[in-house]
């Protein structure tokens, strides 16, 4: 997550904690959590291949 992701995400969850989000403030923390979703799951792509198997 960038900083200026993290940021965001904070100034959102401060507003949500108060009860005080509105249609566009849920609209920008959904796209805001579908774009680091999206990050986290290229990072971890790489985890799930095979580069060199093993032979036996």
């Amino acid at each position: 997550m960038s900083p200026a992701q993290q940021k965001k995400l904070q100034e959102l969850s401060i507003i949500f904690s108060q009860g005080k989000a509105s249609t566009q403030q849920i609209q920008q923390l959904s796209e805001l959590l579908a774009q680091i979703n999206l990050a986290s799951d290229q990072e971890h792509e790489h985890e799930h291949c095979i580069t060199e198997p093993k032979l036996t």
